[in-house]
């Protein structure tokens, strides 16, 4: 737990810092609200690489408006994926190309080509934008922070919105929520309501629900105290002390803190769900806010009679007397004696519900979907009509290096292209590396809105060490003017790889001799070198040196040094899969098989280093190589 503590605090404070240096080059900048009809009239004609960025896939109303649109979009052919740091969810069906985040990585890293990036909560959006893999678009479907903003500090406040001041269009699931965020922002977006699932959110048939009880359904976790849930059950205790039959059901995605006497149900899948709401008469929300309460349509097209406090969510379709029956926010009474009106009066059920289910039917996914489409489309034609009139200059030029060169020569040649060059960019390429087409592109999309005058590159070195591909973050984009040193601090990261590459001329001085003595078998040199200069260098470049020391000492057989350096170094540096791999080598070395399993699990759980200067490429999956072989052996099955 400490290491995944360790990992997550270093993400914040790199998050931070980047919000600081956009607030010090950039002001805010509006979105234009887009004409709607507009947007709809717009023909889709290719399929389109979309990328859907999520923090979580928890079983809640958001997570599934999330998923359930990626599989349309996958259904209307489109090549669509998830990015998101959880395992692939089991409670709904994932259509998508499912990609599970490494523990220590940033999302970007790991978001595949694409043509929109869409994020789901606005903290996603800034290294999003400044990969500049493709345009970024944010779906909000109302955190709770956005309904209780004017409560919040004054810091806090000032931090959101600098997250929100990121010029990116938004879209929206109600008109209720995009007042609250152009009311705190300044921020119009482009409205997509939610949809319902007809495959489990069906009315009920004329049997179901007809046992002489009345089921009231309540949906929501009583430690989410917004969701009102103890008002609910306040209501129903003095609907039940009142003589009246009613049987109180709960669905709630987790097991609540409280005792209850009722029919509780933890994480339905959505199709027992469906069957849930189908067996109730009565839904009752007395939620404080909902940006769109997904729940109470859900319980209109299923046949229930709605019950729901004044919010914004509900308003989005609710009509009092028609579709539902409607109390003021925190009216426990009143809520009371809606539930008491409605056990008497089965004929006011029964119109509720028929008015409910025309409501539901307002609400297709496919016209969801084919605006969101149609939206989609809009935003790549604007972003490629803008990157044709930012490509007319010439911005970026693509120098190479020789590979004959010292590094003494390879250093003058970089600065006095850089002091003489005409463009604005230089990307920096050694004679044998490769750098996609693709990646070009989106090196002219980042020098575009440049925050920092150095760029650093993920270099991949695949004959540094045998059987394992190092890379490297290299500062290898600079602005005209800026002069190259080794010694200076690596730039803004991004997630740009350089392939095939041998020379080092970019590399710090201390690594490039580290490298070159090992790639000459000049073992001893190496411990000797890392040795003395390791004090020297700061908490990103240590763990780097270990790993160097450490491969030399496999090398001479040193393995009792290696296994006391490696259970020192792991203590400071727990974030380093490097040397959990290392460890799992040398114990597997000296016949350790128990010991080295557990550091092979630990390497793949862990994941890359992304948050060090140099890593071992796929280091995760080489550790479940081994782990396959060792698992295989009589003793471990």
């Amino acid at each position: 737990m400490q290491t995944m503590e360790l990992i997550r605090n270093q993400l914040i404070q790199k998050h931070i810092a980047k919000l600081d240096k956009w607030k010090q080059r950039y002001g805010h900048s509006e979105i234009k609200k887009r004409d709607e009809d507009r947007i709809m009239s717009i023909s889709s004609f290719v399929p389109l690489k979309i990328t859907y960025v999520m923090n979580h896939v928890r079983v809640c109303g958001g997570a599934k408006i999330v998923l359930e649109q990626a599989n349309r979009l996958v259904d209307r052919n489109h090549n669509v994926s998830i990015v998101c740091k959880a395992p692939k969810p089991e409670w709904i069906e994932v259509k998508a190309n499912y990609i599970q985040v490494p523990l220590q990585a940033e999302i970007a890293e790991c978001i595949p080509e694409s043509d929109i990036i869409i994020c789901t909560v606005v903290d996603q959006v800034l290294d999003c934008y400044l990969s500049r893999i493709a345009p970024v678009v944010l779906f909000e479907q109302g955190d709770t922070y956005l309904f209780e903003f004017n409560k919040l500090d004054k810091q806090l406040q000032d931090s959101i919105k600098r997250e929100w001041s990121i010029p990116v269009p938004v879209i929206s699931v109600s008109k209720g929520l995009s007042k609250v965020i152009e009311e705190n922002f300044e921020k119009r977006c482009m409205l997509l309501p939610n949809a319902i699932d007809r495959q489990y959110f069906f009315p009920k048939s004329d049997q179901q629900g007809k046992n002489g009880i009345v089921r009231l359904l309540m949906v929501g976790q009583y430690e989410v105290k917004f969701k009102g849930i103890d008002k609910i059950i306040s209501a129903v205790n003095e609907v039940q002390q009142s003589g009246r039959e009613i049987e109180l059901v709960w669905v709630s995605q987790t097991d609540p803190s409280i005792p209850f006497s009722g029919e509780l149900i933890v994480n339905p899948s959505q199709k027992e769900l469906g069957e849930i709401y189908r067996s109730c008469d009565i839904y009752v929300s007395a939620s404080d806010y909902e940006s769109f309460c997904l729940p109470a349509l859900e319980a209109m097209s299923t046949g229930c009679a709605v019950i729901s406090t004044n919010h914004s969510g509900i308003q989005e379709y609710g009509i009092d007397g028609f579709n539902c029956l409607i109390a003021d926010i925190g009216d426990t009474k009143k809520i009371t004696e809606l539930i008491t009106r409605l056990v008497d009066s089965p004929s006011e059920r029964s119109r509720l519900v028929n008015n409910g289910y025309k409501t539901a039917q307002e609400f297709e996914w496919e016209t969801t979907i084919k605006k969101l489409e149609a939206y989609l489309y809009y935003l790549i034609c604007s972003e490629q009509h803008n990157e044709e009139i930012d490509n007319r200059g010439n911005c970026l030029r693509i120098e190479r290096l020789p590979s004959y060169l010292s590094r003494a020569e390879a250093i003058a040649k970089i600065n006095q292209v850089q002091q003489s060059m005409q463009e604005d960019w230089c990307l920096w390429l050694i004679d044998g590396e490769f750098i996609s087409p693709n990646y070009v592109k989106q090196i002219k999309r980042v020098v575009s809105e440049p925050i920092d005058n150095v760029y650093s590159l993920q270099v991949v070195y695949t004959n540094d060490v045998p059987e394992h591909p190092i890379i490297r973050r290299e500062n290898r984009l600079f602005k005209k003017g800026e002069f190259f040193s080794c010694t200076s601090k690596l730039g803004e990261s991004i997630p740009i790889k350089i392939e095939n590459a041998s020379q080092t001329y970019f590399a710090s001085e201390w690594l490039d001799n580290v490298r070159n003595m090992y790639k000459r078998n000049e073992y001893i040199r190496v411990i000797d070198f890392i040795k003395s200069i390791y004090s020297n260098l700061d908490s990103y470049e240590q763990p780097v040196a270990i790993k160097w020391l450490v491969l030399a000492l496999i090398e001479v057989q040193a393995f009792t040094e290696a296994i006391q350096i490696l259970n020192d170094a792991i203590r400071i540096h727990a974030i380093s899969s490097d040397l959990q791999y290392l460890f799992a080598r040398v114990a597997l070395l000296i016949g350790n098989n128990d010991l080295s399993v557990g550091l092979f699990k630990l390497t793949k759980e862990t994941g890359m280093a992304f948050l060090l200067t140099e890593w071992f490429d796929a280091i995760h999956c080489t550790a479940d190589q081994y782990l396959n072989t060792l698992l295989s052996t009589d003793r471990y099955i």
